[in-house]
């Protein structure tokens, strides 16, 4: 995992992705109360809400930016849709804002014209992701043994 402070170097141009990456961060426990994001200050209260803007947000970020830095992205976005995550005593409700834009980000790559696509017509970078985060254990292994 990428340490926060590289993080908000290389995105500094994009507020969209910076506000995401530092309310996960927040989220996972990593931070004190109020966080400071951008200008404003966070408090623990409004924590869920202030995540659930950044995630809507997500679909806007720059294509350079969020191809970057896609595979975190859809990380921490599919760990919000497993995981119930507990923010002030409380657990959040994310999994389907953050479902929702898996989708978003998703469409807007596959249907950029600025980024590659196989003979199938599929996203390579896509495609890549799916790959390597969703392939079976035992696919693993013939690579090995090949």
């Amino acid at each position: 995992m990428l340490p926060l402070a590289f993080i908000k170097l290389v995105v500094y141009q994009e507020s969209h992705l910076e506000r995401f990456f530092t309310l996960c961060h927040a989220l996972e426990g990593k931070a004190t109360f109020p966080i400071r994001v951008g200008d404003d200050k966070v408090p623990e209260n409004k924590l869920e809400h202030e995540l659930k803007l950044s995630i809507i947000s997500l679909s806007s970020s720059k294509l350079e930016q969020l191809v970057l830095f896609l595979h975190l992205v859809l990380d921490k976005l599919f760990r919000l849709i497993m995981q119930p995550m507990v923010i002030a005593g409380q657990t959040a409700n994310l999994a389907q804002i953050a479902f929702e834009s898996v989708v978003s980000v998703v469409n807007s790559l596959h249907n950029s014209q600025e980024l590659a696509k196989d003979h199938q017509g599929r996203n390579c970078l896509l495609a890549t992701y799916l790959y390597y985060v969703f392939r079976l254990p035992d696919t693993q292994l013939e690579v090995i043994n090949a």
